[in-house]
């Protein structure tokens, strides 16, 4: 046994007999879980479980003595009432006496639980979020499960490798982001870099612009090995951006043409139109 409780050193363990009572804790288990050894051993599993926890770490028990064996994530109660989360492997050593050899993965799961709500909001919008290699075609390493909604394929079709990101660019525009990919990447101490927006082609063949902003991922020795990039949908706004020059130009020509000295201010003032009997009359070119 001695082999045993050497190995566990590092972790959180115990050992409990059938009735779930401690017969054993090592220093980092009373540490961790802020019992003393003596209050341990006059404890049961139960009375470090949280209240809504304690059906399914029934269950859980149930289930390790029919199988002899378990690999869970639990929730466990402290002294101090905090709660901390475990990755639980459980071996039954001899009949009646179990081991729990447990590691403490509460600041993980802390950081899983942000990546999971900033992806739930990421899902929810019209951006995408993608990591690509750093190699010929730019290979998807992962992107967010919305990226149907804009590109039409799925994310198996990207990361399986079936579909390129550079296939998707339109073919007008791949020139122009594949240097604006290698120029961000040559200069020094650049990290992140905003493309041009360019369009993309989505699996039916429509056409809808996007805005890209990339970060750089370099390893240990500084080579580029990924780039992260937050991929928007701007097609709305670039159409009615087009839709409004063109309603500019319209009127600029109507009033090109107008007789009387004409022109037109914006909301700051400022002179956005001059017509030809304009300059006539000032002498002032547009």
């Amino acid at each position: 046994m001695q082999h045993i409780q050497t190995y566990c050193r590092v972790f959180l363990s115990w050992k409990i007999d059938n009735n779930s009572k401690f017969i054993d804790a090592n220093r980092v288990a009373c540490k961790i879980l802020g019992y003393s050894k003596d209050e341990l051993l006059n404890m049961k599993m139960e009375e470090i479980m949280p209240l809504n926890n304690i059906e399914i770490g029934g269950k859980s028990w149930q289930e390790f003595l029919n199988k002899g064996t378990q690999k869970e994530e639990c929730r466990f109660l402290r002294k101090d009432g905090t709660n901390i989360i475990e990755y639980v492997v459980i071996a039954n050593i001899i009949p009646g006496l179990h081991l729990f050899s447990i590691n403490d993965i509460t600041e993980r799961k802390k950081v899983e639980d942000k990546l999971k709500e900033a992806l739930t909001i990421i899902n929810k919008s019209h951006s995408v979020a993608f990591t690509w290699k750093n190699a010929e075609g730019w290979p998807v390493e992962f992107v967010s499960e919305n990226v149907e909604k804009l590109f039409g394929y799925n994310t198996e079709d990207f990361i399986s490798g079936k579909v390129s990101y550079s296939r998707c660019i339109h073919p007008d525009d791949l020139t122009r982001v594949a240097n604006e990919v290698e120029k961000y990447s040559n200069e020094k101490g650049t990290a992140e870099f905003m493309h041009a927006p360019y369009r993309i082609i989505t699996k039916e063949g429509k056409i809808n612009f996007v805005s890209d902003w990339t970060f750089i991922v370099r390893n240990s020795d500084g080579h580029i090995t990924h780039y992260k990039g937050i991929v928007e949908d701007i097609t709305e706004r670039k159409n009615a951006e087009d839709r409004l020059r063109s309603t500019n130009r319209q009127l600029e020509d109507i009033i090109e043409f107008l007789p009387d000295a004409t022109f037109i201010i914006d909301k700051d003032k400022k002179i956005i139109a001059w017509n030809r009997a304009m300059e006539v009359m000032t002498s002032i070119s547009k």
